[in-house]
């Protein structure tokens, strides 16, 4: 039997040697359609998708809601009925417009001035140009040109700041606003934030640096940053908040206007680009009213930063607060009693005040910030403190003796 069994074994192996080798099938690609077919196409069989497969579904087809952008016409009425609505300019008011030479500024510009007849507005279009780049004298230009078209008065200002260092260029151009602002005639600066801009700065606060105080700034710490008075209250605008890039941008091709491209969106370099051209085309595939969602959640969550902020300075009187210039002191067993999120403002705001006093005037947009895990751990290590006892943390020197906790630099 053994010998049988290995002769068969090698008249199968003689066989398999002299019959010809038949070639593999073709291996058939998955049609392109239905990886790019919307929210109904079917998913490759591998079950899983190629970064450049995923980038496919950024190709959605239109929603409702992104459709509006086409009616360019009606973008005028439908603004002026949003200001009217939202009351923002009292009649006779001059408005501070900040133009940037980008698609959004340019049109918000051309936006007030056909509502400045019906609410006697009158207009001044800011621009901040960096002295130290190139690109911005064109941009200089481009706002010019627009406030000579509109007869409006055209007001430039400087930033002085190096070309690497542009991380805090929006705070720096609210604070050189806000100074050219400061004079009886102007209170009210606007500013081209759109809805896309809404929704990508509340993804930016999820996964950027975790900085607290970003969605409803400090207005007090920012008038004493930027060098104002305390008695000088400028308040900032943003009428096109409602309203998508798309629409900014078809108002202005189809009025045959000129602005600026931003070329340094269209690249993968910042962390708010990758979110630009990433993640925000993935979401409108999980859902086409995404930004929409995104931009009121900002809203709202910055309406409850900001009562919170107004609820911790008026517990101060109920923790004993008091600040020099060079500490901030508070009763620790009261602001240890009181409730988790009074407790973590109201220490960000000591932490805030002794670092920004410690040094004097900071530069401009300088303004320190905890993290939201820096802040965290500092009240964990904070409510374990024992009396007599201290500890340095994030730039800090926190100590607890005779009932009060200190912060100094």
């Amino acid at each position: 039997r053994m010998l049988s069994r290995k002769r068969k074994s090698r008249a199968r192996q003689r066989s398999c040697l002299s019959a010809p080798k038949k070639s593999p099938p073709p291996k058939t690609r998955e049609p392109s359609s239905k990886i790019a077919k919307g929210r109904g196409g079917a998913r490759p069989r591998g079950g899983h998708l190629s970064f450049f497969k995923l980038l496919s579904y950024t190709a959605l087809p239109m929603s409702s809601a992104d459709q509006e952008a086409g009616r360019h016409g009606d973008l005028p009425e439908r603004f002026r009925e949003h200001v009217a609505l939202q009351e923002f300019f009292p009649r006779g008011s001059h408005l501070l417009v900040g133009v940037s030479g980008r698609c959004d500024s340019v049109a918000l510009l051309y936006l007030l001035q056909s509502a400045a007849k019906e609410r006697r507005l009158t207009l001044t279009a800011a621009h901040v140009e960096r002295t130290k780049n190139q690109g911005d004298a064109a941009d200089a230009t481009v706002v010019r040109d627009h406030a000579r078209t509109l007869r409006v008065p055209f007001l430039p200002l400087s930033d002085d700041t190096p070309e690497e260092d542009q991380s805090d260029r929006p705070r720096r151009v609210r604070m050189l606003l806000a100074r050219a602002a400061a004079f009886p005639s102007t209170r009210i600066i606007t500013t081209g934030e759109t809805l896309d801009d809404h929704a990508e700065h509340l993804l930016d606060v999820l996964v950027g640096d975790g900085t607290v105080n970003i969605l409803s700034p400090d207005e007090d710490l920012f008038t004493a940053e930027a060098g104002l008075p305390r008695d000088e209250t400028v308040r900032f605008v943003k009428p096109l908040l409602p309203f998508m890039h798309e629409e900014c941008r078809t108002f202005l091709d189809a009025q045959k206007l000129r602005y600026r491209h931003n070329e340094g969106a269209l690249q993968l370099s910042s962390p708010r680009s990758r979110l630009r051209l990433l993640v925000l085309p993935i979401l409108r595939h999980v859902n086409t009213r995404s930004r929409q969602n995104l931009a009121a959640a900002t809203e709202l969550l910055g309406d409850d930063e900001g009562f919170l902020r107004a609820l911790s300075k008026a517990a101060r009187l109920e923790a004993h607060w008091s600040a020099t210039k060079a500490s901030v002191a508070v009763s620790y067993p009261r602001w240890k009693a009181l409730p988790a999120a009074l407790r973590r403002r109201m220490l960000d705001d000591a932490a805030r005040i002794a670092l920004s006093s410690a040094e004097g005037p900071l530069p401009l947009g300088r303004a320190p910030q905890l993290s939201r895990h820096a802040l965290l751990s500092l009240d964990l290590r904070c409510r374990r403190l024992p009396e007599s006892a201290a500890f340095s943390s994030e730039g800090l020197n926190i100590r607890r003796e005779n009932g009060t906790l200190r912060f100094t630099r």
